[in-house]
């Protein structure tokens, strides 16, 4: 009887050791990134991360995560969170991440009253800039040239404008920039967009090939297509 009783209580010893372990494991692999919210759908939140991660997580420019389990913190649109996540990434668009908790950083100004759109621009998939724009007029190409941290630079087309330069980031063979809205290629040239209230704006540098836009999730027709009414060859700036 003794016997048993004490093989029971080892077997109970090695069980919880095991499950710490494994707990410790788990923690330890977890890692932690500050990100920007760009929307909540249901009980899932998109976000573009800012800082921290790992290199695959920080080449993509958008993700999400389920919230269900995390908690509410008070998050809305535009504030910056701190996001812990295990394991991989998962290939979809934008790509998903197994999210363990999550904590404000900073929350982002009040929701202006006027109509506005949220413009992002990245280099790599790297966030250098973000900004709520207050919308004074509707021409998205007149809009972006307003803001001096931009430090646009174009040049006039047959198609209408193409960029030079963002930021004092020049196109070259190969690596241009892209207008995406709403997380989608935009298909016409920028100085004939007219944006509309709570558009997403992106503007990507970031390399191209034939038919595969790198760092942006999106491949096939959609992209190629745009791809084959900006430019002609790849030694000419991409119009957009």
């Amino acid at each position: 009887m003794k016997k048993g009783l004490t093989l029971i209580a080892v077997t109970m010893v090695i069980v919880l050791f095991t499950r710490c372990s494994i707990w410790r494991r788990a923690t330890e692999d977890e890692s932690v990134f500050s990100a920007i919210i760009l929307e909540f759908n249901g009980d899932s939140v998109t976000v573009s991360p800012v800082d921290g991660g790992d290199a695959i997580l920080r080449s993509h420019s958008q993700l999400t995560f389920d919230i269900s389990g995390l908690g509410d913190i008070g998050a809305t649109h535009g504030d910056i969170v701190s996001v812990s996540y295990a394991g991989g990434v998962r290939e979809t668009y934008p790509v998903q991440i197994d999210a363990r908790s999550w904590s404000m950083v900073m929350k982002s100004e009040p929701v202006h009253p006027e109509e506005i759109i949220t413009l992002y621009v990245y280099n790599f998939g790297e966030l250098i800039f973000y900004e709520t724009v207050v919308l004074e007029q509707a021409n998205l190409f007149n809009i972006i040239t307003n803001i001096d941290a931009l430090n646009v630079s174009s040049e006039d087309s047959e198609n209408g404008k193409f960029i030079v330069s963002i930021m004092d980031i020049s196109y070259e063979p190969g690596v241009y920039w892209h207008c995406y809205v709403n997380g989608e290629l935009l298909q016409e040239n920028i100085s004939l967009y007219e944006v509309k209230n709570k558009d997403t704006i992106e503007f990507r540098y970031e390399e191209v090939i034939i038919g595969r836009a790198t760092h942006t999730g999106l491949t096939g027709e959609s992209v190629s297509s745009g791809l084959g009414r900006a430019f002609g060859s790849m030694a000419e700036p991409i119009e957009i």
